[in-house]
């Protein structure tokens, strides 16, 4: 699924019934809008535009994810004071999957929740610049200046610097068809995609009536019938280039209605992202995607909630790294979905 104009984030909050008291933020945020996937050699899409690089966030993408973070400083530490005006690494953790554009969205996201300050970092004393200088192969005239320009602080100005904790795709899934547990679960799953074969069957016919005649024109196909993965790889480049707001030149040619092939698209990815792709048993399932985060969830939320209701000295809690206020993943709509289930069926 690939839908580049809105992102799924979700909010999973624990609070003390007793005082109503947020104590622990779990956020889990897909990537913003970016590049389609298949483009030539030339880098054009199907669509016939021009992009960089296959997959990549965009500029609308990097955008969406600055103000969404924006937002999340408003209502966290203006409004609510839950969190400190700087990112403190002892209160917020950051998972990424392994990909540039989650990697991406993560950075642009904190760069609104904490934002570039006009105070410079920290101070050095005099001894400490002498060994904050690394061995370099290239001409010193430049580099002394700057540390003139420092005038003893460590950094030209105050920018966020948070680690990024990698997820690698291998250790996070498990497929559902293997599961000896949740056997009711596991069972309406399969019987939901069984059920969905002939809904799928259908609307890859209705597609190649509708666009059949015009994209095999259009793409020089000839009397292709377009299969799922096909139509996967147009919806893909079409909603990527609308969503970057190109003039999509060379696709107006065909007459089609560029608001309602979006729409067409759109439907297609979430009938293809709720039935096939989660339907065959031959693939991973997304409803499981996430073990391994979910892992990670539920062992920090204990850990920040033991510390909590045991009322542990402060100062320990600001000591451990296991207890953060805020658990964050930049991930994918496979991932986030997942998370959905994962909460649904605690």
């Amino acid at each position: 699924m690939k839908l580049n104009l809105i992102i799924l984030i979700q909010f999973f909050a624990i609070s003390i019934s007793q005082n109503n008291r947020l104590v622990f933020l779990y956020t889990h945020f897909r990537h913003g809008a970016r590049a389609p996937m298949a483009i030539d050699s030339n880098f054009t899409d199907l669509v016939k535009e021009k992009w960089n690089n296959p997959g990549e966030l965009t500029g609308i993408g990097q955008r969406m994810h600055y103000l969404l973070g924006l937002r999340n400083r408003i209502k966290y530490i203006k409004n609510e004071t839950f969190l400190s005006e700087k990112f403190d690494p002892h209160e917020i953790v950051i998972f990424s999957s392994n990909l540039n554009r989650t990697m991406v969205s993560a950075s642009s996201h904190l760069q609104g929740f904490f934002p570039q300050s006009s105070e410079k970092g920290e101070v050095l004393t005099e001894s400490q610049e002498k060994v904050a200088y690394p061995q370099v192969d290239v001409d010193c005239e430049e580099i002394n200046n700057e540390i003139q320009n420092l005038k003893g602080f460590a950094l030209p100005y105050q920018m966020t610097l948070a680690p990024v904790r990698m997820v690698n795709d291998n250790d996070k899934k498990m497929n559902v068809y293997d599961l000896t547990e949740c056997v009711e679960e596991r069972d309406q799953i399969k019987k939901q995609n069984r059920e969905t074969i002939p809904y799928l069957i259908n609307f890859t016919r209705e597609y190649n009536e509708k666009y059949g005649e015009i994209l095999n024109e259009f793409l020089g196909t000839g009397n292709k019938n377009f299969s799922l993965l096909d139509i996967d790889d147009f919806c893909d480049a079409f909603l990527s280039s609308y969503t970057d707001q190109r003039e999509l030149t060379e696709f107006k040619k065909t007459g089609l209605d560029l608001e309602e092939t979006n729409n067409y698209c759109y439907e297609y990815f979430r009938v293809t992202y709720l039935y096939h792709f989660h339907g065959d048993e031959e693939k991973i399932l997304a409803h499981v995607d996430s073990s391994k985060l979910m892992s990670e969830l539920m062992y920090f939320m204990k850990r920040r909630l033991d510390a909590d209701i045991t009322q542990e000295d402060e100062d320990a809690n600001i000591k451990d790294y296991s207890r953060p206020k805020m658990l964050m993943i930049s991930g994918h709509d496979s991932t986030s979905s997942a998370d959905e289930i994962f909460l649904l069926n605690v």
